[in-house]
């Protein structure tokens, strides 16, 4: 006998009297017909059979024979010694692995001697990272081993057998089944607790890890498979943007994105899931950190992806964005994935197509939890073609439940749409107040369109450019100032990217001699930093004079010192120019004469202008004399019809005449005028109906009351109103485009206002109708003559007065 004292590996040790026998492998069937057990082996008692081969064990990872569906791969031309994980181990940011099958964070494999009827001795196994862990586990059934229940990072195979253990045909010579081994069940583990922390707390990252396998019983050894962990970067939307955050600071809100159901309305309906949102440096292409991947097949049937597209409105990717990311007990696994940078400068535009199955499965519901979304931050879902055929603030759509909203395409021929995300940080608008504004586009816009800037406006915006106003401007530019009205719902966003500067060759804004409205950037500058640049060659230098002024609803006209984002604003210029805005700090004295302007203002009787509706504004009356450059104080146009504005005939704020006429636009009435620091008497008078309307004593506060609703202007005729004599006067004169011809009628009668040239040929009647004793205005339009000297005639009854006008251009 022969005593063998080296057990199997995974044997018992065996005792001392354990020897090596012979086998029967022949019996007798049950009609005593002799039979042989296993065939390839026919021993007779007392046989010892003894196999030798000159077969090799090799290790493999998988045994399903097409690469597509493979979950391990032996890279090309390595000779079974190099292997990978095809697809990369996920852990979402924040979370754990989950030692479970299929859990996130770990990917079970298959360890196989791929050799029939050989055996793999003594198999070291160990990982080069910390993070990279595994174990073994049972899937249940006879065969199985075990060898490394637990995580680990090194371990040990005794042995995989491969058709050596039992029979041939499977039963022992006792007629009993036989067991072989199973292949090794082996769990990777990809442990994030273990990551090595970057700069700043930085965790997330894509990382490289292998598995060396090694014995001196297999054909290759070492063999090596790679495994491609990516911990993902979350994404989130910021509750407040602030730039000096940084971006390795845990978001304080929702860290999942925006989460979009799509539903079609089969029977029964199917959905599916898609994940859209920001994310610290997150790119416009895939970005696998963010967990998005790469369609390699187009879509059959019912769906709904991503499709992001270049800066030329082309798909980047063929097929569009799938999701890496795995499904939660409280979240489903999303189709398709696409996050974007959160210091992104512009709107963000996701593209979504879809496909309901058929025709027959509209509508499509789209849902979503505003939940999600940043407090501060618009999102409208449209369609393709700039809002034409919907656009619909996404919070305000159709509430389906709580947070949750959706919006239903009915139209069979529509198969995408947009969302139009717009971060908190993008340009904020200043304070838009119910009525009238003058805003601006301080971004450059994803959509020109008027509707999608100013989404609330009721009215389509009116810009003034060449000496008159422009209406329906459609379709919006950056640099322009833009007249807007506004009921309860006013705007606060505007979607684009970020404008640093304005110049002939970026977003060129040109300008026309006299009053233009301007725009503004995306940070506030200094009226000093608004500059020109020469249209042409021709001409002297373009020079910008008196003040930048802003509307200030029911205030009216407001000189500045500095450019706020949003608002739009009044330049007058001499010559043709390109305007020019250059983000950066300077004074804010820029071209405004504060100095000129406050020391008028303080020598000057004030004049305050209140209406019913709590409108007011503020004039002054020089009446120490003839002002200096009154240019400075010269008002830009009146603004549209029903707009609230107050001024003097000379077009500003300024007027140094004895007796100032005062026009009225946009006054609800009984409206009242308060004089203050007068040092003249004034007697105020209605100048188309010529009634007294109260008087001003120099010295006092002086408060009159205007009830008559057809009080366009209103005169404050210096000293003590003399109705004896007939007078005439022309102010503002010279003149350019309007003035007016102020009469004092001394007799009830017809009274006629006629305007001659130097030859005596008579030019245009302004005048002729019968009025009653008192002090009118009559409007004199020059804009028709040209430059030089006319005479003004005025007759009343058999009283006639001249005075002279001169037009100037």
């Amino acid at each position: 006998q022969f005593v063998f004292v080296i057990p199997f590996p995974m044997y018992p040790q065996p005792s001392s009297f354990a020897v090596l026998v012979g086998v029967d492998n022949y019996y007798f069937d049950a009609n005593q017909v002799e039979q042989i057990r296993d065939p390839l082996r026919p021993s007779k008692p007392g046989m010892i059979w003894l196999e030798v081969t000159d077969l090799i064990p090799q290790l493999s990872f998988t045994n399903v024979a097409d690469p597509e569906f493979r979950l391990v791969d032996s890279v090309s031309n390595s000779n079974g010694s190099s292997w990978f994980i095809v697809d990369p181990i996920t852990i979402d940011s924040g979370s754990n692995y989950d030692d479970n099958v299929n859990g996130i964070g770990t990917r079970d494999i298959d360890v196989i001697n791929a050799v029939l009827g050989t055996r793999a001795y003594d198999i070291t196994v160990q990982s080069d990272s910390k993070w990279l862990k595994f174990k073994s586990f049972l899937k249940g059934g006879q065969g199985e081993i075990n060898p490394f229940p637990q995580p680990v990072r090194e371990g040990y195979v005794p042995a995989l057998d491969k058709g050596i253990l039992g029979t041939s045909n499977g039963t022992t010579p006792n007629g009993d089944n036989t067991v072989g081994m199973r292949d090794l069940n082996m769990r990777v583990i990809c442990d994030p607790n273990e990551l090595p922390i970057g700069e700043g707390g930085e965790v997330a990252g894509t990382y490289v890890g292998y598995l060396t396998f090694e014995s001196q019983t297999i054909a290759v050894t070492p063999v090596r498979v790679k495994v491609t962990f990516i911990y993902f970067r979350a994404p989130f939307e910021p509750s407040i943007f602030d730039e000096n955050n940084n971006w390795q600071q845990a978001p304080s809100g929702p860290t999942t994105g925006i989460t979009l159901e799509i539903r079609n309305s089969a029977d029964p309906i199917q959905r599916t899931y898609m994940v859209m949102g920001v994310g610290a440096r997150a790119r416009d292409e895939v970005d696998t950190l963010f967990g998005e991947t790469v369609y390699e097949t187009g879509p059959g049937g019912f769906y709904a992806r991503w499709f992001p597209r270049n800066k030329d409105g082309q798909d980047l990717y063929q097929y569009g964005l799938g999701d890496l990311w795995a499904a939660t007990p409280t979240r489903a696994k999303a189709a398709s994935r696409d996050i974007r940078d959160i210091y992104s400068d512009t709107t963000l535009l996701y593209w979504c197509r879809f496909d309901a199955g058929s025709a027959l499965n509209y509508p499509i519901v789209v849902s979503w939890n505003v939940d999600e979304f940043s407090p501060a931050s618009d999102l409208f879902i449209r369609d393709t073609l700039n809002g034409d055929r919907f656009n619909v603030n996404m919070r305000s759509a159709t509430n389906i439940g709580g947070s949750r909203f959706s919006f239903t395409i009915r139209d069979a021929d529509i198969n995408a749409f947009v969302i139009e995300y717009t971060l908190p940080k993008v340009a904020q608008f200043p304070v838009i107040n119910k009525g009238w504004n003058l805003l601006s586009v301080p971004v450059n816009p994803s959509s020109s369109y008027w509707g999608d800037i100013f989404k609330n406006a009721l009215n389509i915006p009116i810009r003034f450019a060449q000496n008159s106003y422009q209406a329906n401007e459609t379709n919006l530019a950056p640099g322009v100032g833009y007249f807007v009205k506004y009921s309860d719902e006013v705007d606060k966003s505007v979607a684009g990217s970020r404008l640093t500067r304005i110049d002939d060759n970026t977003h060129a804004t040109r300008l026309y001699e006299g009053w233009n409205t301007i725009g503004s950037l995306s940070t506030p500058i200094s009226t000093e930093r608004v500059e020109l640049i020469p249209y042409g060659t021709s001409g002297a230098f373009p020079q910008i004079e008196g003040d930048i002024f802003r509307y200030v609803t029911d205030r009216g006209y407001q000189a500045v010192t500095e450019i706020q984002p949003g608002l739009g604003y009044w330049i007058h210029i001499t010559g043709q120019a390109y305007l020019k805005m250059t983000a950066g700090s300077g004074n804010k004295a820029g071209v405004n004469f504060s100095s000129v302007r406050e020391a008028v203002k303080n020598s000057s009787a004030t004049v305050t202008i209140n209406d019913a509706a709590n409108k007011s504004a503020d004039l002054y009356i020089s009446e120490i004399g003839t002002v200096d450059a009154m240019n400075v104080f010269e008002l830009p146009p009146v603004p549209p019809a029903g707009m609230f504005d107050v001024r003097f005939s000379n077009q500003a704020y300024v007027e140094d005449a004895v007796s100032p006429l005062i026009r009225l636009q946009g006054v609800d009435f009984p409206a009242t005028i308060t004089v203050a620091n007068a040092t003249r008497n004034y007697t105020v008078v209605n100048p188309v109906t010529g009634d007294v309307l109260g008087t001003v004593v120099a010295g006092r506060s002086n408060t009159i009351t205007i009830a008559d609703p057809r009080t366009p202007s209103i005169r404050l005729m210096g000293g003590e109103a003399d109705f004896a004599t007939l007078n005439a006067s022309v102010t503002p004169n010279p003149v350019a485009n309007a003035a007016v011809v102020n009469v004092t009628v001394p007799n009830a009668g017809r009274v006629t206002v006629e305007l001659f040239n130097l030859v005596g040929e008579r030019l245009a009647t302004l005048l002729d109708e019968v009025k009653a004793t008192g002090v009118y205005g009559v409007d004199l339009n020059a804009a028709s003559f040209g430059a030089g000297r006319y005479i003004v005639k005025v007759t009343n009854g058999n009283d006639v007065v001249t005075t002279s006008v001169t037009v100037v251009r």
